[in-house]
């Protein structure tokens, strides 16, 4: 965890001094341009394809991300999630039984997720939030399962940072925001045996140990401009 600590303190360092340049018009440079707040955009994005298979095994996710223009060039992104049991297990967990009764009455879950992403437009032709961009992103996201009778749980985590390359149409009040990249994650199970045996398993989430760093990314989002 304290990996994760120093990886995003040190992203909100990088955003940090790229939004402080933004607000100087010294370097001459129109990438770094502030434009005025009436000029601004902002884009409400969402997903339907996590409503049922989310980004960790077993879960949807009700995801929405906002992105920001920051500078001529320049935006930031963020998005939340909210995980809950995916498609799977709302229509079949009520026919999974032990000698405690059904799925539900076995166990919790709940987790959330928080991305966190800076991109810029180098074409002169782009302006943010519109056309080709790249930058870095990252995401921590996880669910915890309790076991309701043996008070046991585990929490699946995913952690991820990398670079990711891509591109967002626009037409009138609406866009399409696609992209790609590789970078790195950290994927684990902590599992906590009542009352305090807590262990750690990485081979749950990351059987092929070769890749077991290795992320990559893709994803689209529908958007609504204003």
């Amino acid at each position: 965890m304290h990996n994760i600590s120093r990886v995003l303190v040190s992203a909100m360092l990088v955003l940090f001094f790229q939004y402080t340049i933004a607000q100087s018009d010294s370097t001459g440079f129109t990438g770094f341009k502030v434009v005025k707040s009436s000029e601004t955009v902002g884009v409400l994005k969402v997903n339907p394809i996590p409503l049922l298979e989310g980004q960790i095994p077993v879960c949807g996710e009700l995801r929405i991300e906002y992105e920001q223009m920051l500078a001529k060039r320049q935006s930031l992104t963020i998005g939340v999630s909210y995980n809950y049991p995916n498609f799977f297990l709302l229509a079949f967990g009520g026919n999974m039984h032990n000698h405690y009764g059904s799925f539900y009455s076995n166990y919790s879950m709940r987790g959330a997720r928080v991305m966190l992403g800076y991109r810029y437009y180098p074409l002169d032709e782009d302006e943010a939030p519109e056309g080709f961009y790249f930058g870095p992103f990252i995401s921590y996201n996880f669910v915890d399962f309790k076991d309701k009778h043996s008070k046991d749980y585990e929490i699946i985590n995913y952690f991820d940072a990398c670079g990711i390359v891509g591109y967002q149409v626009m037409a009138d009040k609406f866009s399409f925001d696609v992209f790609g990249g590789l970078g790195y994650r950290n994927n684990f199970v902590v599992n906590e045996q009542y009352p305090f045996n807590r262990y750690y398993d990485r081979s749950v989430v990351s059987p092929f140990k070769w890749f077991e760093h290795v992320k990559i990314a893709l994803q689209f989002n529908f958007g609504y401009v204003f």
